[in-house]
């Protein structure tokens, strides 16, 4: 009886390192998206566009109403 106790202890030990890890690859992942998409954001705003040149005054008339 002793050695099932040790056992179910050992897998729920496990099964916590699984989940932490499981967070951490998400939280990661997750990090690098938003990263990635602001990067572009960042790119896109400061090339010199026609189109994104319009969308923003557009927008800025828009909004200044």
């Amino acid at each position: 009886m002793v050695g099932q106790g040790g056992t179910l202890k050992h897998a729920y030990d496990v099964g916590q390192i699984l989940a932490l890890f499981v967070v951490y690859v998400v939280a990661l992942t997750f990090g690098t998206l938003v990263t990635s998409v602001g990067d572009g954001f960042r790119r896109l705003r400061t090339t010199d566009s026609h189109l994104i040149r319009r969308v923003t005054r557009a927008y800025t008339a828009f909004w200044k109403d």
